[in-house]
């Protein structure tokens, strides 16, 4: 059996930037080994409407992209930490300048969903001149020669596999189907496998930790902060996805 580790998920800056931090700091101490640290952008076209919602209040209540880089180095020595965003937000810092500051800050990856990889403005070549690594997606709708592509010219240790089409938020169903796709990243892939999108309970985590190696719950806990906002109760509500 696999030991599967936990990605959670917070958006910088919501609600507060304080409170951000906290909830972070719950999520990690209840053991998660990798955290994204999203920073919010006003059309977040991969995500669903919880995670939308809160890039919307962090940015109404002030948030600026040094927050992030701020939330990035205070957790950096606690787990390791990706930064998710949106290519707008790094090309209005400068694809080279945002690189960097990520690095500076202690950040280890990037995820920029719709840099696609030979469409990147420089992001994997700057990356590499910094060393972080960019972690590469795979939906349900990848080739096998695509998949063997990005597993080959990845620079981190895992691929991210999308759980199905759409956007973040809804519930995936744990189907023959998903079996399949992750069976065929495997056989196409020497990464270990990160599973996203729609995983929001134990239930789902018992049915797929044979078949993953990292699963990430972002909406799950974007929820859990919309609802309660001590560290406290992150430390808990992580606990319960692997321990009901």
């Amino acid at each position: 059996m696999k030991d599967i580790v936990l990605m959670g998920h917070i958006v910088g800056g919501f609600p507060t930037k304080e409170i951000s931090l906290q909830a972070a700091q719950g999520i990690i101490e209840a053991g998660a080994k990798y955290l994204e640290v999203q920073f919010p952008f006003s059309d977040p076209s991969a995500d669903g409407v919880i995670i939308e919602e809160a890039c919307n209040i962090a940015l109404k209540n002030g948030f600026k992209i040094q927050d992030g880089f701020d939330i990035v180095q205070e957790l950096s020595q606690k787990a390791e930490i990706l930064i998710m965003t949106y290519a707008n937000i790094v090309f209005r810092y400068g694809v080279e300048s945002f690189v960097k500051k990520a690095k500076e800050s202690g950040a280890k990856g990037l995820i920029i969903p719709d840099l696609p990889i030979y469409q990147d403005e420089g992001l994997r070549k700057f990356a590499k001149k910094f060393h972080l690594y960019v972690v590469e997606l795979i939906t349900p709708n990848t080739t096998q020669e695509r998949i063997k592509m990005l597993s080959q010219k990845s620079q981190g240790e895992f691929i991210y596999a999308v759980a199905r089409a759409g956007i973040t938020g809804s519930k995936t169903i744990i189907s023959q189907d998903l079996f399949d796709y992750l069976d065929r990243i495997a056989k196409n892939c020497d990464k270990k496998i990160a599973l996203g999108f729609g995983i929001q309970s134990y239930k789902q985590i018992q049915a797929i930790k044979n078949k993953i190696d990292i699963v990430v719950a972002g909406s799950y806990f974007v929820k859990q902060i919309t609802k309660y906002s001590s560290k406290e109760s992150l430390f808990d509500h992580t606990l319960k996805l692997f321990n009901p």
